[in-house]
């Protein structure tokens, strides 16, 4: 379950964004807008970051949705819960990363 959502969660949203930052930077450097380029890039880390807390907000009271909402077992829920909050740096970290190598293939 935990998979689940970190693959509908952090990298379905991650790769939209990044896509849409490899498609941008291309079209502002072939327009002279090298600021923009910049700009966007910014922008991309300010959503990521924003998007990213939300996120994890819901992962970290994850435990209680799915014990109240799915009725799940407590243990299991919990070891969900676990799992998903230690792997929150790394794919916090990931997202940048994959940001600034889109941002760098646009050149």
């Amino acid at each position: 379950m935990s998979n689940f959502l970190i693959y509908i969660g952090v990298y379905g949203t991650a790769i939209v964004f990044n896509s849409t930052l490899e498609t941008l930077v291309p079209h502002s450097i072939a327009t002279n807008k090298f600021e923009v380029a910049g700009h966007l890039l910014n922008r991309a880390m300010f959503l990521w970051l924003f998007f990213f807390g939300l996120l994890f907000a819901g992962i970290y009271w994850i435990d209680e949705i799915l014990i109240n909402g799915l009725e799940w077992d407590e243990e299991e829920a919990r070891a969900v819960q676990e799992y998903m909050v230690f792997a929150s740096p790394a794919l916090f970290l990931w997202g940048v990363l994959d940001a600034h190598r889109r941002f760098v293939n646009g050149f």
